[in-house]
């Protein structure tokens, strides 16, 4: 489709008399704003009487590339005719401002429509996917999303007529007031179209007299359609679009008109390929919210032995099982945690100090020097709140005027002296807390602990076995 697509991309009307190529089609303000567009670009050539013949425009000139080389070839040679003098002096014609702006409009035109064909080629290659999986019904996502597409492609206010009706016969959106319809389907053969025609009634041809068809994928190049039900709905294969002609008709809109369109696609474009995923065999599908939920991270455990055992934190356990308790219920806690949380919560006890005066213990930071270190991170406020709803932090003013503190704690290990002898030991011997919850590797406490001991469960013992044994006893 790009292939086709990309030839027709660099075309721009170059009169206002210049007919639309046969694929438009000849909606209410259609013309209005190839007139407009036409105007703009002619008028970027100020004084065609300026311009010697040799570098006159041809009257059908229709590739951006052409107009920005004769405007350049044109502005060299003003530049270099003195005659031209008094027109520049004059602000009539700006040329570096022309020039300019003709370009930043080219290069937004290039953006946009490459980002239109590529989404539409997306969202058609998905259908067609789906097709040869044998689902070519098409949900009312899409059905909405090509509505918006169209209205603001042809100026018109479609309205989904599956609205109030399940998949209205023939017909899947409609304007009352242009008397327009289209049918929105992922199967492009003549059979599909002339199924179409029969199933639209008397009525809603009285509402829409114009009917449409719009193929998510390749249109054919010929048709042969039930001459009776054409004639009946005044419909011929003008009237049948495929992506490939969508496309063509979204990158001759005016600038302003083709970035709306490009919004709106590129606003939609991802929900509506998750939409049109089909169901794996398992009952799955390839997108899945998991895939965007941060996964429970791998633990390294130690059994706490180095912890347990060091001088500084000498009397704060009474045994090396205590502090193995202690450090595993914390390691639970901290789990629970997503892995910037926990790297942003070890920063601050590598930056904390240990509590001073009477009764002082655990780890304290001053919170002005928090929010002057952190005051560009993103989301921080985030960060204080989900720690101090997870009672890993809690803050304490004493209403003096000096700095607030925030108070470090450990969850799972409030009761113990855990949060006393962490502080001791990550000192002592120089560890990074930031990096050890970002990892979750605690080994550095001490070695991995040994695997609880399984009870072996003995088999009752075999009664033939045993009177054999009685009888071989007894011989």
């Amino acid at each position: 489709m790009k292939r086709q697509i990309i030839s027709h991309a660099v075309w721009i009307p170059a009169a206002a008399e210049t007919p639309a190529p046969r694929n438009h089609i000849s909606f209410a303000g259609r013309i209005e704003k190839r007139l407009a567009k036409s105007s703009g670009a002619i008028s970027l050539i100020a004084s065609r009487s300026l311009i010697p013949d040799t570098f006159k425009p041809p009257s059908r000139t229709r590739q951006w590339c052409s107009l920005i080389f004769l405007w350049n070839v044109a502005c060299d040679w003003l530049s270099a005719c003195g005659g031209c003098a008094e027109l520049r002096n004059g602000g009539l014609l700006d040329i570096d401002e022309q020039r300019e702006k003709l370009e930043t409009k080219v290069s937004s035109r290039g953006h946009f429509i490459g980002q239109v064909v590529d989404d539409l080629d997306a969202i058609a290659s998905k259908v067609e996917q789906r097709c040869a999986l044998g689902y070519t019904d098409l949900n009312r996502v899409l059905e909405d999303f090509f509505k918006e597409v169209l209205n603001l492609t042809y100026g018109i206010n479609l309205q989904n007529l599956n609205k109030d009706r399940l998949n209205a016969p023939g017909l899947d959106l409609g304007d009352a007031v242009g008397g327009m319809a289209f049918q929105i389907t992922s199967q492009g053969g003549s059979k599909k179209i002339n199924e179409t025609l029969e199933k639209i009634s008397a009525a809603q041809l009285a509402s829409y007299p114009k009917v449409f068809v719009l193929i998510i994928g390749k249109r054919q190049k010929t048709y042969a359609l039930d001459p009776a039900q054409a004639q009946r709905c005044k419909f011929d294969e003008s009237r049948i679009l495929g992506t490939t002609e969508l496309c063509r008709e979204i990158i001759d809109l005016p600038l302003g008109d083709l970035q709306a369109v490009h919004r709106k696609i590129a606003d939609e474009q991802r929900r509506i390929r998750i939409e049109l995923e089909p169901q794996l065999p398992d009952g799955s599908y390839s997108t899945s919210v998991m895939q965007f939920i941060e996964q429970k991270p791998s633990v390294t455990r130690s059994d706490a032995s180095l912890l347990a055992a060091h001088p500084d934190v000498e009397g704060l356990f009474d045994d090396a099982e205590e502090a193995r308790a202690a450090l595993d219920a914390f390691i639970d806690a901290l789990a629970r945690l997503p892995r910037l949380t926990r790297e942003f919560f070890g920063w601050m006890i590598d930056e904390s100090d240990l509590r001073q005066g009477i009764g002082g213990q655990g780890l304290e930071m001053n919170a002005d020097y928090l929010q002057a270190m952190c005051s560009s991170m993103p989301n921080f406020m985030a960060e204080v709140r989900l720690l101090e709803a997870r009672k890993f932090i809690d803050f304490d003013e004493d209403g003096s005027g000096r700095s607030g503190m925030f108070r470090i704690w450990f969850p799972g290990a409030h009761s113990t002296g855990f949060p006393e002898a962490f502080g001791y030991f990550v000192r002592a011997e120089a560890l990074s807390a930031r990096t050890m919850f970002s990892t979750m590797n605690f080994g550095p406490f001490g070695p991995a602990p040994a695997p609880a001991p399984t009870e072996s469960i003995k088999k009752p013992a075999d009664v033939n076995n045993k009177s054999k044994l009685g009888r071989g006893s007894r011989r």
